[in-house]
This record gives C-alpha cells, sequence and structure tokens, in this order.
C-alpha cells in the first residue's frame, strides 16, 4: 500500500427497520398490481376497438377509403380533417355525405405538403368543402366513394 494508493469503498448498509420494509413491500405489490390493472385496460381498449373496426369493414366491405378522423377545424366553409387512412386511397374531388350534406375533398395534405392521393395506413389532413355545418367529431370514421 502506497501513500497515494486506492481505498475500496464499501457501500454502507443500511438498515430498514421491519415495520418500513414490511410498508414499502406492501407498496411496490399495489404498485405492481395497479400498473397491471392499467395495462389490462389499455389491452381491452384496444381489442374493442379492433372489434369494431372489423365489423364495420365486414359490414360494408364496398367502401372505397376508411378515414379515422383525430381532429376537426372549421374554417369559413371548409373543414381541416386530421386522421388516418384505414383502407382505400383518397383523392381529390372524391366526396362523402354526412348528415345529408356532402363534402367534397378539395385539398390532400401529408406532413405539411400537398399531395394529390393519400394512400392506405398513412395519415394526414384532408380539406373539405361543403354546404352547411355538419357535426364531424374525433373518432368518427368517414366513407369516401
Amino acid at each position: 500500500m502506497g501513500l497515494f494508493s486506492k481505498r475500496e469503498h464499501k457501500a454502507p448498509d443500511v438498515c430498514i427497520p421491519e415495520h418500513a420494509r414490511i410498508k414499502l413491500e406492501k407498496m411496490s405489490k399495489e404498485n405492481a398490481k395497479e400498473e397491471m390493472k392499467e395495462q389490462s385496460e389499455r389491452k381491452i381498449k384496444m381489442l374493442e376497438a379492433n372489434t369494431k373496426l372489423k365489423d364495420i369493414r365486414q359490414k360494408d366491405l364496398i367502401w372505397k377509403a376508411y378515414f379515422e378522423v383525430t381532429g376537426v377545424y372549421s374554417v369559413a366553409k371548409t373543414f381541416m380533417v386530421t386522421g388516418f387512412l384505414e383502407s382505400g386511397n383518397i383523392k381529390k374531388k372524391m366526396s362523402t355525405e354526412i348528415e345529408g350534406k356532402k363534402l367534397d375533398v378539395t385539398d390532400i395534405m401529408i406532413a405539411a405538403q400537398k399531395v394529390n392521393r393519400l394512400f392506405e395506413g398513412q395519415d394526414g389532413t384532408l380539406f373539405l368543402k361543403c354546404k352547411g355545418f355538419p357535426v364531424i367529431q374525433r373518432g368518427d370514421y368517414l366513407k369516401f366513394e
């Protein structure tokens, strides 16, 4: 051992009283149970959403495009609708009908760039022109023909 040799430092032993150790174990078990509950609830919600989508697809397979709405913004007579295209593809001048009102696609954007077509599996923004104000909400599905 020289004058400048390293000393090995041991981690100090921590003495946890028995009553505190039991309390910590209970807390960790409760946290684990809560996390498992949250995970199972998330899985159930995902399964419900998937079965809802499968049921809708089976009922009406003739749709050309199936668009899930995640956001809606209204500017004058134009709606800006963001979402995810579940199936098919959407082009400009395609239309959908909501509450008896016809909505026409005027523009399509993906990541702030104008495009001519939105393909299956892509997130995008649709600009829809309409007379009147139909109610479009987050979670709605629009079918385009």
